[in-house]
């Protein structure tokens, strides 16, 4: 199948950011669309993994994938 498991691990305390949020979200979805077709060419167990966090000097967000 072409199932794709989806972990999460995001902060939920994150501190305020001033950020354009469609811009973001623009980010974010172009990320998980090429993790997604990064994974159609690899066999299962497929992932993507989505982290976000911060510091003492900035906010941060990561997506990996489990393909190549």
């Amino acid at each position: 199948t072409g199932a794709i498991e989806l972990e999460q691990q995001l902060q939920p305390d994150l501190p305020p950011l001033l950020a354009d949020a469609d811009k973001l979200g623009q980010v974010l979805l172009n990320l998980i669309v090429n993790a997604q077709q990064a994974l159609m060419s690899v066999d299962p167990p497929r992932r993507i993994r989505i982290e976000s966090g911060f510091d003492a000097e900035r906010v941060w967000l990561r997506v990996a994938d489990s393909g190549r």
